[in-house]
């Protein structure tokens, strides 16, 4: 993930939330989810596979998304019931709610980020459900740091209050789409950290 802009200010990453914005701030959510869940996961992801050139990994590709399909069918053909009324939704239903986090991870616009475009959430909820994936600043400074150290440096880090919401990412990014707010409920500056 690279929320960095080309020379023309255009981000490098197709997964951006800078993405269609020239004044690096994040795109509306409801058009980002759209494109993340439409195109990223499906269009994009062909390309990228195909841009390997490598026999092995188009076939690897073929061979899981044609498994997909038969089990879609299965699925439609054995459960039609099951499959349109919950089976579906659910899919759908996690899409979008991935795609909202992975929003709110990176919806911070770049003059207001201070080490890095990312917001951090300090639920202890979606820390624990999410194995401290909240802690997203911390993961993008310290990509091979496990995570279960990432709230011990959110502690030695201290971001920047502004930088930090106290709502797990999904509740956040709900409340952004309908206030159409770009200021979330942030959390207090971190305490000083004893060793």
């Amino acid at each position: 993930y690279d929320n960095d802009a080309d020379p023309r200010g255009l981000p490098r990453d197709l997964q951006s939330t800078y993405l269609f914005s020239r004044d690096a701030t994040p795109t509306h959510i409801g058009l980002w989810v759209l494109c993340y869940v439409a195109v990223y996961q499906t269009a994009i992801h062909l390309l990228h596979t195909l841009n390997t050139g490598r026999a092995s990994v188009i076939r690897a590709y073929f061979a899981e998304n044609a498994a997909i399909v038969a089990l879609h069918c299965a699925l439609f053909h054995f459960a039609r019931a099951y499959y349109v009324s919950v089976y579906l939704p659910a899919l759908v239903l996690a899409w979008i709610v991935a795609a909202l986090a992975l929003y709110m991870m990176h919806a911070v616009p770049r003059e207001e980020a201070v080490l890095h475009p990312t917001i951090d959430c300090t639920d202890p909820f979606f820390n624990w459900f999410g194995d401290n994936d909240g802690y997203h600043l911390e993961h993008s400074l310290f990509p091979a740091l496990h995570p279960v150290y990432l709230r011990r440096a959110h502690e030695a880090l201290r971001p920047d209050h502004a930088q930090c919401i106290e709502l797990n990412y999904v509740i956040a990014a709900i409340v952004k789409l309908l206030t159409g707010s770009s200021t979330l409920a942030r959390t207090q500056p971190a305490p000083e950290v004893t060793p």
